[in-house]
């Protein structure tokens, strides 16, 4: 019974049983509450507030028996609420649905009658459903014993350089960062193209901020760093430095300082900000900080010159960012687990950049050569063109110079939608 419009995350209040949130001024449930981790909430009172829908997930709550959701501004509810396996009480009223039978149901009957008709909502959906993918998969078969020559043309393709001996890049991986996170892979991605849309940057920012939460789960299995391949000198080494030794030029920062004071001062301002904020978690680089926990030494990659360039798995260096100019990405992939995890974070990463066109120019840049391209002729070919991305091999080596791994290589980016060509 408050004033209350936006109600922090409950995806980690995985022993919550009843949440009460009634006559606020909400308008969606709280972030989490679709979580498969809260498996002992039962019941959810959110009744008088302007919630105005809620998602299908509700139903994979396996505990949930009552859901009060009255005066609020649904318009329609999931018909997958009904497959919510113990749900005995709902109460919808005091809502507009734009089917009028529901509502009248809605008012008039119990929870079971109201249950029974999105039960007969979802089946028909799913029906129709079946009905459309099949006619989808009939046509799609019908299309490639047409003419599979087409859909060979299509395929995204990925081209894979072979490492050069004498031009190849290599980084040597030293005794010390072996009992700290002692797995890394790289690889180099060429002409790209980042500068051909105002999003296309950010969007690439945001996409190793995604796989940072997802397939590295918050950094805890692997870490991604990216950095302009122009800025670097060979030959690269994967190191541990002692934190007061380790200097570094922070991502966004002018003047270098060492791992033992960023991580100091990175530590005070984590401690501000839980004050000032009175909540015991953190956000951004501060709360990947327990990683480095009670090590002795902190891991990195130096150039040839003896930059620092990344400090994983907290920063990398300002002077290899990447900038809207890139044209050729240095990537790097370090784990503690094992070399499989770097490969999966990898392989992934690379796909993401491909779908999003990164390795691929914009149509009047390929008919930039053919002189003028009208714009109807120009919209048919970026229906039709395929996107690629070229990929550099980079070999890592033991401190005796033997190969230790390379990526990509035979066993990586396993994918039939994807075309792979190898360059030696």
């Amino acid at each position: 019974m408050n004033k209350i419009e936006i109600f922090p995350s409950i995806e980690k209040m995985t022993s919550v049983h009843i949440l009460i949130i009634s006559n606020n001024s909400l308008t969606s449930l709280p972030d989490g509450i679709y979580s498969e981790e809260l498996s002992h909430l039962s019941q959810i009172q959110a009744s008088d507030n302007q919630i105005e829908e809620i998602q299908s997930e509700i139903s994979e709550l396996p505990h949930l028996n009552l859901l009060d959701l009255s005066n609020n501004k649904l318009s329609s509810v999931p018909a997958e609420l009904s497959a919510c396996p113990k749900l005995k009480e709902l109460n919808l009223k005091g809502n507009k649905f734009k089917d009028r039978r529901f509502g009248k149901l809605v008012e008039q009957c119990p929870t079971k009658s109201v249950l029974d008709y999105l039960a007969n909502v979802l089946k028909k959906e799913q029906e129709a459903s079946g009905k459309k993918d099949k006619k989808q998969k009939d046509k799609k078969k019908k299309g490639k014993k047409a003419n599979k020559d087409v859909e060979e043309v299509v395929k995204d393709m990925i081209n894979i350089l072979h490492f050069k001996e004498d031009e190849g890049y290599t980084v040597q991986v030293t005794p010390a960062v072996l009992s700290v996170r002692q797995y890394v892979l790289c690889c180099i991605v060429r002409q790209l193209y980042l500068k051909k849309s105002n999003m296309i940057y950010k969007h690439f920012i945001t996409l190793q901020t995604k796989l940072h939460d997802e397939i590295c789960q918050k950094r805890q299995a692997a870490t991604i760093a990216t950095h302009d391949l122009k800025s670097i000198k060979k030959p690269i080494v994967y190191d541990a430095k002692f934190p007061h030794a380790l200097m570094i030029t922070p991502l966004f920062k002018q003047k270098e300082v060492s791992g033992e004071k960023l991580v100091t001062d990175l530590n005070r301002e984590a401690e501000e900000q839980r004050k000032e904020k009175k909540r015991n978690t953190v956000s951004g680089i501060h709360k990947y900080l327990d990683l480095l926990k009670d090590k002795v030494q902190y891991p990195c990659l130096v150039d040839g010159e003896g930059h620092v360039i990344s400090f994983p798995p907290i920063t990398n260096s300002d002077k290899t960012k990447i900038t809207k100019d890139t044209t050729d990405l240095f990537i790097e992939v370090t784990s503690h687990l094992n070399l499989d995890t770097c490969k999966k974070v990898m392989d992934e990463l690379l796909y993401r950049m491909l779908d999003m066109g990164l390795g691929t120019p914009k149509p009047e840049e390929e008919g930039a050569e053919g002189g003028a391209v009208d714009t109807e002729t120009q919209n048919e070919a970026s229906k039709r063109v395929q996107k690629t991305l070229i990929v550099e091999q980079v070999q890592i080596l033991d401190t005796e110079g033997n190969m230790k791994a390379v990526y990509p290589s035979r066993a990586d980016l396993p994918n039939e939608a994807i075309k792979i060509i190898r360059n030696k």
